[in-house]
């Protein structure tokens, strides 16, 4: 069971667009196909003595879609995971330096309003505050690019007096990025506190107490706690006359948890409350603008306003990451790989190896991304992410016996993760360990009931397996969870046609195709199913958009002489019968129905020839009884055979 804040945390994390290592992998597992004795057979072989029948099958089952092969990775702020968050930190460390009114040292009084302010924080961060020595002349500049802020302190509250003015508070958070798994996806970082913009110290210790109190919150993704902190804050005694530092810190951090928490409009508007002219913006804000625009779908200027805080703080780690993030996000992964290699090359710590192999992992180079996840992990030996990463990209390398070897390590150290056992099941699934597979993800759904994209894997291996009924019940268990999951619909369609209920089939196969889950193989079925109730202008439509997607020519073509026979498209139907022949291998049912297309137009010699092809392939074309049974013919058409058979006197 997942602790409800862990289970919030995670929600509040945003994930990236769908890996596709796994897909290109499971394509080569062999699809079975379930259709009801009525419509299924083998093709027959060549000769006249042939007992199977000859007309087309239904087309092969969508079989596993696979955009479920690894869990969704679509970035929003909107809280769309169910799996377990990287473990949040233990310790957040505030540090406090030299903070002082009219030249009075008051460090204890900044560390009374601090352990006040953190008496109010969730139950479940630890907090530690202690006493940093910031280095002579270290202003909040240096400070910021820094690769760690003095003392490796997670938050700093420190005072700066600039010659012959007051003295300003700032509060910084260390650069501290998780290392993200291949099975997430890039976001951009909200700014974590004020960092640069300066805080009159008039305001007061137990404002500015409560401003890192509402970062040590946000740096731990309570972020709804932030926000209710600094909704009810305001200086004492307030700060006489305008005062754009301490309006704009406040707006700064409420502009972050309403962003982590999807409120784009609300935290657009908090930091407009900062009154600060655009080019007078200071880079904090500069990043916060960018990542609103990110979220909104404006990528381009939200690259803009990263480049422009990069501009004002060449180096700020926060801004180069989320340039990358930006780069990502308009496909340019060469120019994602170029800030990294800067990244790792202005760092030795593991974070910037992981991101690298992150990247090289999306351009499926699965041996430098395993390198670079070897190495960070020499830095961090045993890390669970970095070793999960390392088994990923082994099965990206094909290499499945280690990667299990890796992921059964994982299961042990990490009993409680669904993830591992998820991938575990996938891995099993791509070696034909069907059995194996399909105890895997129900494991990985026992630890997480709300797991969508397990249900669906063991939904699609069910009906590999022939357990259409399995299948069906999974299908319905994601669409009780997310009525908006066009994969599950598509599941249903085929678990539906498995049992020969057409119609629920598809009804299901057009809710999936709503939700832009139409692949060429739901297309195809949705198209076969009704041509066999006779609507051949929808029939068409679906074959059509099959075709688009890539779906066997022939098969299309076969069926799409008969569907344009029924809406009288005479010509185009011939074309198409034509082509198919040509293209091989032709049927006994490709040649009558190009048969019965010449005999309709009046070619009436041709057609003799071409249903004398079909009668050499399969004998049992000769008997009209058995033409009426063929589901893909139009009335006209069987007519039309039987007029050909009466010419040439052909006993059934």
């Amino acid at each position: 069971m997942i602790p409800e804040r862990r289970r919030q945390r995670l929600f509040q994390r945003p994930t990236n667009a769908v890996i596709l290592l796994l897909m290109a992998l499971l394509a080569l597992v062999t699809a079975a196909v379930w259709f009801s004795a009525t419509f299924t057979g083998s093709p027959p072989s060549s000769g006249a003595t042939s007992t199977g029948p000859s007309e087309p099958e239904p087309p092969a089952t969508a079989g596993p879609t696979i955009s479920s092969i690894i869990p969704s990775i679509t970035p929003s702020p909107t809280p769309t995971a169910t799996l377990l968050p990287p473990e949040s930190r233990a310790v957040l460390t505030v540090g406090t330096g030299a903070v002082s009114t009219e030249g009075t040292p008051s460090i204890a009084q900044m560390k009374e309003a601090l352990a006040d302010a953190l008496q109010t924080i969730p139950g479940d961060i630890q907090v530690e505050i202690v006493e940093v020595t910031i280095p002579a002349n270290t202003g909040v500049e240096d400070l910021l690019t820094a690769a760690e802020l003095p003392g490796s302190v997670d938050i700093l509250v420190f005072e700066q007096r600039e010659a012959g003015g007051q003295p300003k508070v700032y509060i910084l958070s260390a650069e501290r990025f998780d290392l993200i798994r291949v099975d997430s996806g890039l976001a951009p970082v909200s700014v974590p506190a004020p960092g640069t913009i300066p805080i009159p110290i008039e305001v007061g210790y137990t404002y500015i107490a409560e401003l890192a109190a509402s970062s040590v919150e946000m740096a731990d993704a309570c972020f709804e706690e932030a926000l209710e902190r600094l909704d009810q804050l305001s200086p004492e005694p307030p700060v006489a006359g305008p005062d754009t530092g301490t309006e704009l810190a406040l707006a700064m951090l409420r502009s972050s948890a309403l962003i982590a928490l999807g409120n784009l409009e609300g935290a657009r508007e908090a930091l407009g409350q900062g009154d600060i002219p655009q080019d007078s913006l200071p880079v904090e804000a500069l990043i916060q603008e960018g990542n609103i625009a990110f979220w909104e779908g404006d990528v381009a200027a939200a690259y803009s306003l990263y480049q422009a805080a990069l501009i004002h703080h060449p180096g700020y780690m926060l801004a180069t990451y989320n340039q990358l993030v930006a780069y990502m996000k308009l496909g340019n992964l060469a120019a994602a790989l170029g800030e990294a290699e800067q990244i790792v090359e202005a760092r030795t710590d593991a974070w910037p190896l992981n991101l690298r192999g992150y990247l090289f992992f999306q351009q499926d180079d699965y041996r430098a991304a395993y390198d670079d996840f070897k190495q960070a992990e020499s830095l961090l030996p045993g890390n669970l992410t970095l070793l999960f990463n390392q088994a990923m990209s082994l099965i990206g390398q094909g290499n499945t016996s280690e990667a299990l070897i890796i992921l059964d390590s994982l299961i042990e150290q990490a009993p409680d993760d669904p993830v591992y056992r998820y991938i575990f099941g996938t891995v099993f699934e791509l070696v034909g360990e069907m059995a194996q597979a399909e105890q895997a993800y129900t494991d990985a759904i026992d630890l997480e009931p709300a797991y969508i994209d397990a249900y669906l894997k063991r939904g699609w291996l069910r009906l590999r397996t022939e357990n259409p009924t399995g299948a069906q019940s999974d299908a319905e268990q994601v669409i009780e969870l997310d009525p908006e999951q066009g994969n599950a619909y598509a599941l249903l369609g085929e678990a539906l046609f498995a049992g020969a209920d057409f119609t629920a089939a598809l009804e299901n196969y057009t809710e999936a195709i709503e939700r832009d889950a139409g692949s060429a193989e739901i297309y195809a079925r949705r198209g076969w199913i009704r041509h066999l109730e006779g609507n051949y202008t929808g029939a068409l439509e679906d074959y059509e958009a099959a075709e688009t997607l890539g779906y066997d020519e022939v098969l299309l073509l076969h069926w799409q002489g008969f569907a344009l026979f029924g809406v009288e498209r005479f010509g185009d139907a011939l074309a198409a019968f034509l082509t198919a022949v040509n293209l091989g291998p032709a049927t006994a049912d490709l040649y009558a129905g190009l048969a019965v297309v010449l005999e309709i137009i009046g070619e009436t010699g041709r057609a003799e020839l071409a249903y004398q092809e079909a009668l050499a392939l399969d004998s049992r074309y000769r008997d009209v009884d058995f033409i009426n049974t063929l589901s893909l013919w139009p009335e006209a058409a069987s007519e039309q055979a039987e007029s050909i058979l009466g010419r040439l006197e052909v006993a059934p």
